[in-house]
């Protein structure tokens, strides 16, 4: 069985390719949605999270995503810390769900915003990388997330690797601007991977 890493920059429709794959039967790992469930609920990253920024982390048990949010984005220092604390328990989260997934499939998606940024593509056995120019990005998130300005979305990509830098890190690429078609790149790939799993 392959595993698989998606990822792509915010507004670039990750989310959206990685739902086509999942209606073709691939299962489908979400590494932000069990990074915030872990977080909430694993009682050691818990209790490192609340050392690294304090009390206010949480919330009556909730993470405190705009507290934290306001100081990674602006402390790299704090960024590298409380990534290094959140994807270690992340990376065994995944390995935990491999195994029920290990027999029935060709091959399963491990969807992470910061696959690249995080060394995740050293450990999967192939990557698909989502991009979109700029503006497209800017305006798909401004339709989806009216409370965020423009400067703030700008700020956000500033402070996400650059396409360009991915790219070569990247197996395939799906290109996701308002005119691609990229159901046809997606079945392309889905092909590709079912063969590579047929053929070793």
């Amino acid at each position: 069985m392959l595993k698989v890493g998606i990822t792509g920059g915010i507004g670039s429709g990750k989310t959206t390719v990685t739902n086509i794959f999942a209606r073709l039967g691939v299962p489908v790992y979400n590494s932000d949605d069990r990074a915030k469930w872990l977080q909430e609920n694993d009682e050691k990253l818990i209790q490192h999270t609340v050392q690294l920024f304090g009390n206010e982390s949480y919330i009556d048990n909730k993470l405190n995503k705009a507290f934290i949010a306001g100081i990674i984005f602006t402390d790299a220092a704090m960024r590298d810390r409380y990534n290094a604390l959140v994807h270690p328990v992340v990376f065994q989260d995944f390995a935990n769900w491999i195994n029920l997934h290990s027999i029935s499939v060709p091959y399963v998606l491990k969807e992470s915003a910061l696959l690249m940024e995080t060394n995740g593509h050293a450990l999967v056995d192939k990557t698909i990388l989502v991009v979109s120019d700029e503006s497209t990005k800017i305006k798909r998130i401004l339709r989806r997330d009216t409370q965020r300005t423009e400067k703030q979305i700008i700020e956000i990509m500033n402070n996400q690797m650059k396409d360009e830098h991915k790219i070569p890190l990247a197996d395939y690429i799906i290109h996701n601007n308002e005119n691609d078609q990229i159901l046809s790149q997606v079945l392309k790939i889905h092909e590709i991977l079912i063969n590579i799993t047929l053929n070793t």
